[in-house]
């Protein structure tokens, strides 16, 4: 255990001490990046430098103007920005940089970001409508605008700087094709798109939906029935059928599916952090770990449980032989 302990702090001081002389000599961020964050508090965009278990933030990434808001897509390729003046920026990332992505859209400013799965559309949704755009990251086209009628009034929120971390807006979920919302409102699970919206499905206030990445497979955990079903064909002639029913989804935080979509996380507040289905096999397993999950939000090839702030980075790492999660230490002086 000593021994595993001094190799992992050798391992994250040599990568603090690379990140510091990438940008002391170049300017810009070499080596691997396993995503990007948003810290609210500096109002800046950090990468997470290194490999999963082998991490340290890095520095604010440079946009060229004061940030007011930015969500960052689940491929840590893109990310949409609103600046501090109101204007809206979509805007490629690679490389611990920052690019415009030429768009022909509306300039209005966003109550609320939200990328699909992969993170090749995005829905800005403000004053009860839906800009869908897709092609990300190569660009950016609108596709689609979905009135949301009396789904608007669920209590969407700004994603930015204002809000706090601990404040959860109504869950929404966007299809990779950007054809379909799927909201949880008032009791019920709302399919929205352009010609208008129809419940597929009943859940609790506070109840969590996803969309699988490439089809309209969907998930919903619902912690006052205690339950997480799958919608099968969301999008269609959808079926659910329960996946789960246990007392650790009334803490339900986050639900994701994994890249390949045959499984379906479940970041809970209480032990374990994450159950992992296998929607195939139909068995379940627990990941724990020394923290509190309060989300759950895809980063690249990790999905992050937490928020960046003065205690360290939580990512569930399932790429690993055995699927773990792992910390990123707070970061300091940047």
């Amino acid at each position: 255990m000593t021994g595993t302990f001094h190799a992992r702090t050798f391992a994250v001081a040599c990568l603090a001490g690379f990140a510091v002389l990438a940008h002391a000599q170049q300017g810009q961020v070499a080596g691997p990046i396993a995503g990007y964050v948003f810290d609210r508090s500096a109002r800046a965009v950090r990468p997470v430098l290194g490999i999963p278990g082998a991490s340290v933030v890095g520095g604010a990434v440079q946009f060229g103007y004061d940030l007011a808001s930015v969500a960052v897509s689940p491929g840590a390729d893109s990310a949409v920005a609103t600046a501090a003046d109101g204007s809206l920026h979509l805007v490629r990332l690679s490389g611990g940089n920052a690019s415009e992505i030429p768009f022909n859209g509306s300039s209005v400013r966003p109550d609320r970001v939200v990328f699909s799965p992969s993170g090749t559309a995005v829905a800005l949704i403000a004053g009860g409508r839906a800009q869908i755009f897709s092609g990300f990251p190569a660009g950016a086209t609108l596709v689609g605008t979905m009135d949301l009628g009396g789904v608007a009034a669920a209590g969407f929120q700004v994603e930015s700087a204002r809000r706090p971390a601990a404040a959860r807006p109504a869950s929404l979920a966007l299809s990779d094709d950007g054809a379909w919302l799927l909201a949880v409102v008032d009791g019920s699970v709302e399919l929205i798109g352009a010609g208008g919206s129809h419940a597929i499905g009943n859940a609790a206030r506070g109840a969590l939906a996803a969309f699988a990445p490439g089809n309209y497979d969907a998930a919903v955990a619902d912690p006052a029935a205690q339950t997480v079903a799958l919608v099968r064909n969301a999008g269609g002639a959808a079926t659910t059928q329960l996946v789960w029913q246990d007392a650790s989804v009334a803490r339900a935080a986050g639900l994701a599916f994994s890249m390949d979509g045959k499984s379906l996380f479940l970041a809970s507040g209480a032990t374990p952090a994450v159950t992992i289905f296998d929607l195939t096999a139909g068995t379940h397993s627990g990941v724990s770990c020394n923290c509190t999950a309060a989300g759950l939000e895809r980063m690249g090839g990790v999905y992050r449980l937490n928020e960046i702030g003065s205690g360290p980075l939580w990512l569930l790492d399932p790429a690993a032989s055995a699927p773990r999660i792992v910390f990123v230490p707070a970061p300091s002086g940047l």
